[in-house]
């Protein structure tokens, strides 16, 4: 594995949990579209050694080999909507402004 593989390995690791990157994240951080990023990922995860990976998680890159980069995209936006609603409706007005 070369150092390209293992910085995108190591990319589609840390998106993971929010559901894999944006194509704007792709795009600055391997000067790629997602579609070629996704076929990279994909022959990474093809070509992995075993025992390089705790095997759930290489399991769960592996389910959406193509990482789902614009599905990534839609729920990093729904968690990121979903946090924005959640600060708005705990915010406290000023009794003062009120008045």
């Amino acid at each position: 594995m070369d150092s390209i593989d293992t910085a995108i390995l190591e990319f589609a690791r840390r998106w993971m949990p929010f559901g894999g990157p944006r194509p704007e994240d792709v795009l600055v951080e391997f000067g790629m579209t997602t579609a070629r990023y996704d076929e990279h990922l994909a022959r990474i995860l093809e070509t992995l050694p075993d025992g390089v990976l705790p095997i759930d998680e290489l399991k769960r890159l592996r389910a959406s080999p193509e990482t789902g980069a614009t599905d990534g995209y839609r729920n990093h936006r729904t968690h990121m909507e979903m946090s924005a609603a959640h600060k708005k409706s705990r915010r406290r007005t000023n009794p003062r402004e009120s008045a």
